[in-house]
């Protein structure tokens, strides 16, 4: 979270923000936390949730939905990018993070292995 929060200079981009386990709390330490999530149900949680009208949600796809602006940080945390099951998929993702990014802007990228 610390690391969120230190490279979030303005605005933040959570691909598969979820429920909002990561954007809620980043949001209450004031930064403004902007989410896409393939669920509506998943977003539904995330807005009746304290704080979850803090996050500006929209329903889509982290491979091409385009919200016509620039963040300084996107971010896909908790093996989402798995999701993606091909490569392609994953590609796209992260032409759609590019877009995304102010030209000095971050992506970051967690995936963990189990084994």
């Amino acid at each position: 979270m610390e690391l969120l929060a230190e490279l979030a200079r303005g605005e933040t981009l959570e691909f598969a923000v979820g429920s909002g386990r990561i954007a809620l709390p980043l949001s209450t330490a004031g930064v403004h936390v902007t989410g896409i999530d393939l669920s509506p149900d998943m977003l539904a949680v995330m807005r009746s949730r304290p704080g979850g009208d803090a996050v500006e949600a929209h329903h889509g796809d982290m491979t091409t939905t385009d919200l016509g602006r620039r963040f300084t940080l996107v971010y896909v945390v908790f093996n989402s990018i798995l999701n993606l099951l091909t490569q392609d998929e994953q590609v796209r993702c992260f032409q759609n993070a590019a877009r995304d990014l102010d030209d000095d802007g971050a992506l970051l990228v967690e995936a963990c292995s189990t084994q």
